[in-house]
C-alpha cells in the first residue's frame, strides 16, 4: 500500500508541478502536496472520503 501512496505522490503531484529551483521551494511543495493527499483527496476506494475522513471513520 505505501508504495502506491508513493507512486501516486510522485505521478499525481510532483510530475504535475514546477520543479523547485530550492530547498525551501522543494519543502512546500511536498507539505502542499501531503495537505492535499491527506486532507482533500476523495476516493472511490475510501467511500469518497478523505484518508483524513476515512482514517476518523475507522477510529
Amino acid at each position: 500500500m505505501i508504495t502506491h501512496q508513493w507512486n501516486d505522490f510522485k505521478l499525481r503531484w510532483m510530475d504535475r508541478h514546477a520543479k523547485p529551483a530550492t530547498y525551501k521551494e522543494l519543502v512546500a511543495l511536498v507539505e502542499e502536496g501531503s495537505n492535499y493527499f491527506n486532507q482533500l483527496d476523495r476516493s472511490s476506494e475510501r467511500n469518497d472520503l478523505t484518508p483524513a475522513e476515512y482514517w476518523n471513520e475507522a477510529v
